[in-house]
């Protein structure tokens, strides 16, 4: 599309804002319609997305809105993004058929029934390991042509991922950024556990979400005067507790680098709220259905993922026809929270 949306208001200083993007496995599709509708609207005029950082999912749909918006603006990144999820889809569409996975043959829908998640086990024991993983990375090279776009241009990408240690035999967190961007540090800020991991350089890594999900650090220090976050995760039970998420990390999981961080994406909002006062933060969540489980989150069935990425686009336009005045001027987000977390709330990346 092209249009007036497409170019930057000439006489207004744009906002300089961050985006941040959670992982969720299919539900990044969600995050991939709130994205699209951003950029087909005056959002695009009016800002300059000077920074992007995301994980798993995020870090995808990351990689994709950076390189398009580098390699020539809006109507590239939205190309992109429906590349990638165009081949997420053609796998979704094989699985379902096979599997009778879709809307019409699964009862469980969108969830995936328990035996049929024990099939999916006993056959990717079976694969070679690394076949979804290398899936990816030939889906991400497909989109990505030139990375030195990704690397060098002027929306900086950060997507993190957990390296295992070999000599400790523990796992310690890392941000790809720069240089060090390309197809295989973007896959592993999503290669679970479950899948083995990704190897780079002779180390192991995983999945991102093991450490922060997404990772707030660097784009913090981005020149920004507003934040936009995605989140993925159910909210829990009101009032929410401001907490930074490496706090929950290590009271609330009994191995570290080993348990993904989800809803505790909510009580760090918050902690971004209190600890940095002059930070404009806007956040568009997607809000989950109690009657999904983990499950749907590994469902790719194309039904599902238009779904999903329909509640985005609506979310984010609902956003926009309240919010849009809004930007570069006040938080548009106001947790609901009660207490914070520990004694002292101290600031921390």
């Amino acid at each position: 599309m092209q249009g007036k949306f497409n170019n930057k208001t000439k006489h207004t200083k744009p906002t300089q804002i961050g985006i941040a993007l959670q992982g969720g496995g299919s539900y990044g599709a969600y995050a991939k319609g709130a994205l699209k509708a951003l950029l087909r609207s005056e959002f695009n005029a009016r800002t300059n997305i000077a920074a992007i950082t995301g994980t798993s999912a995020g870090a995808l749909n990351g990689a994709m809105l950076a390189y398009g918006l580098n390699k020539g603006g809006a109507d590239d990144a939205i190309k992109h993004l429906d590349g990638l999820w165009d081949d997420v889809k053609l796998t979704g569409s094989a699985m379902s058929f096979w599997h009778n996975l879709g809307p019409l043959t699964n009862l469980s829908w969108p969830n995936i029934p328990q035996h049929k998640m024990m099939m999916f086990s006993f056959a990717q024991a079976a694969l070679p390991q690394g076949i979804a993983i290398n899936a990816l990375k030939d889906s991400v090279n497909a989109q990505i042509d030139d990375f030195d776009i990704l690397r060098n241009g002027k929306t900086a990408l950060f997507v993190n991922a957990v390296k295992h240690n070999k000599v400790t035999q523990q796992r310690e967190h890392t941000v790809f950024h720069g240089n060090t961007l390309n197809a295989e540090s973007i896959i592993a800020s999503g290669a679970l556990e479950s899948l083995g991991g990704i190897e780079i350089n002779g180390d192991t890594y995983y999945d991102g979400a093991y450490w922060r999900n997404p990772c707030f650090a660097d784009i913090k220090r981005a020149n920004i005067s507003d934040l936009f976050v995605i989140t993925l995760q159910a909210k829990p039970t009101p009032p929410i507790v401001a907490q930074h998420q490496d706090d929950a990390r290590t009271k609330g999981h009994r191995k570290i680098g080993y348990e993904l961080i989800t809803h505790e994406i909510h009580g760090h909002l918050a902690y971004i709220h209190h600890t940095n006062p002059a930070l404009n933060l806007h956040v568009i969540s997607l809000e989950l259905d109690p009657r999904w489980n983990d499950t749907s989150r590994m469902n790719t069935d194309p039904t599902w993922l238009n779904h999903l990425e329909d509640l985005g686009k609506k979310d984010a336009q609902q956003w926009l026809a309240v919010h849009l005045d809004d930007l570069g001027k006040k938080s548009t987000y106001k947790p609901d929270h009660g207490s914070i977390g520990g004694t002292n709330l101290s600031i921390k990346p």
